[in-house]
């Protein structure tokens, strides 16, 4: 983000800093206990002043990384995993109303079956998803930020299941039978990083991936929170 997000203003104590603006850390006189780090998918020598702070203060830092950034981010992560005090975490689309609308593969289908009661699949049946609910989502950074966890692990913040588009969709149509499944005979073309990909970055990073929960019933309980809300979802 390049600007201070609102829920910010209510809290004074908390500094928003954009990485344009990074050169300005080292200059601050305040101890950063904890941090929160979006999307490392820019050069090193722009966030050469944010390692050289969160060294200094001896920050616990917590880098939050999409999913689609990865790997363009995975050199100056390494950068940042040399910190003695920094836990990188993985994150992909983010499953409430407030973010339907946005072009990610899975919320286009929860889009679909909500206002149309049905899901078109492009012959991608394979297509990875990485959902998480608003709510898990939220109480994963906090745990990951303030509790006691390994940094040699890269969190996996979306559900361990579905894994697909496929799955996802039937899925769904569990949760609510009157959502129709529907096959196109012609795939659409998409670039993606796949869940193995994922593993084999995170080997490279020296990390081991880690599902902060792998509660198969979360993904159904976000889509029957959302089309028990439906009216306020569309």
């Amino acid at each position: 983000a390049s600007k201070k997000p609102e829920f910010l203003e209510d809290h004074p104590q908390a500094y928003f800093i954009s990485f344009k603006n990074a050169t300005l850390l080292p200059k601050l006189h305040e101890t950063f206990n904890y941090s929160l780090i979006f999307n490392l998918s820019t050069t090193y020598k722009i966030t050469a002043p944010i390692v050289e702070k969160l060294r200094s203060d001896k920050t616990q830092t917590l880098l939050l990384t999409d999913v689609e950034d990865l790997k363009a981010s995975v050199e100056t992560l390494q950068e940042f995993l040399n910190l003695p005090n920094t836990r990188l975490s993985l994150y992909g689309e983010i499953l409430d109303a407030s973010f339907l609308g946005e072009s990610r593969h899975l919320q286009k289908v929860l889009e679909e079956s909500l206002i149309n009661g049905e899901i078109r699949l492009s012959g991608n049946e394979a297509f990875p998803v990485y959902g998480i609910s608003l709510f898990d989502f939220l109480e994963s950074v906090s745990r990951l930020l303030f509790g006691n966890f390994k940094n040699s692990n890269l969190y996996f913040l979306f559900y361990k299941h579905p894994e697909t588009v496929l799955e996802s969709a039937h899925l769904i149509s569990r949760v609510e039978p009157e959502v129709k499944i529907h096959f196109s005979d012609t795939p659409s073309a998409s670039n993606y990083v796949t869940r193995h990909e994922i593993n084999d970055i995170a080997q490279k990073l020296g990390l081991s991936g880690h599902y902060l929960d792998e509660d198969a019933s979360h993904f159904e309980k976000t889509i029957s929170s959302l089309f028990a809300n439906k009216e306020k979802a569309i």
